[in-house]
């Protein structure tokens, strides 16, 4: 079995009778995904089918040469050897995945938009960044799939926050549906670290430092990613988070949310 395919070797499974057409592979990583002085949260991913996603595999591993792997944020861009160290890696990778057919898909939200009314209460855990960022991607990713097409999504392996992105990802499993009313998510789940990740983990990154500083080194060094084609991108503003907060006020008759202890904290991260 070739390499590309042993990469991808069980990923097209599903347990269904209809199953899926196509696979997300998003990177969920929050320690370079959220900015700590913006309060912006993005994640972000590709979406492909099986013969893309092997094709990108093996166009991924030629053009990192004699490199292993390549996670961005250990690049240490912001250094004054990161352009010429870098810059021509950057971009040769950065047009794989058009080239591949895959298709890149971002969701976000800032946290400082709603932090002031949600502090101290359960709905600070229930409404982290990361988690109202995956239902974002995910909404527009529905709208962008064809009639009766379905998606399995990967993330990349991690414990901190497997639970609250599972409880997410059933959620919005209910949400969307196809005509012959099975759901538009077949399957989800997590992969390692891996070439299958490197791209998205390479997205992300780019587009939260163009939000940050769209002139500054890191920006620029990750802008052949985002130039070789343009990304969907569905970030839930200040007023749509305001109104999910009005709602939910009015759903508990103007009740207080309960406040966030120790207790419930510990319920709302482990489920």
């Amino acid at each position: 079995m070739l390499a590309s395919e042993m990469e991808l070797d069980g990923l097209f499974e599903s347990p269904e009778d209809d199953p899926a057409e196509w696979l997300c592979m998003l990177k969920l990583r929050l320690d370079e995904s959220f900015d700590e002085n913006t309060g912006l949260c993005v994640v972000a991913g590709y979406l492909g089918n099986q013969r893309q996603w092997k094709d990108y595999v093996g166009a991924w591993r030629k053009e990192l040469g004699n490199r292993k792997s390549i996670h961005v944020v250990e690049l240490r861009l912001g250094s004054e050897k990161a352009p010429k160290r870098y810059g021509d890696l950057l971009h040769r990778l950065g047009g794989v995945p058009k080239l591949c057919g895959l298709r890149p898909f971002a969701g976000s939200i800032c946290r400082k938009d709603y932090e002031h009314r949600i502090s101290g209460t359960v709905l600070e855990v229930l409404m982290e960044g990361y988690v109202l960022s995956i239902l974002a991607l995910m909404d527009e990713l529905a709208e962008h799939l064809g009639q009766n097409e379905r998606v399995q999504v990967f993330f990349e392996e991690q414990e901190i926050h497997a639970v609250l992105r599972e409880r997410a990802m059933i959620t919005w499993r209910k949400r969307h549906r196809t005509s012959s009313d099975w759901s538009v998510l077949a399957q989800w789940g997590s992969t390692p670290k891996g070439t299958l990740t490197e791209a998205s983990d390479y997205l992300c990154y780019a587009l939260m430092q163009r939000s940050i500083n769209s002139i500054s080194q890191k920006a620029v060094l990750t802008s052949p990613i985002l130039d070789a084609e343009t990304c969907v991108w569905n970030h839930q503003g200040k007023e749509i988070v305001e109104q999910w907060l009005d709602n939910i006020a009015a759903s508990r008759l103007n009740k207080p949310v309960p406040r966030l202890t120790a207790e419930n904290r510990k319920i709302a991260r482990r489920g």
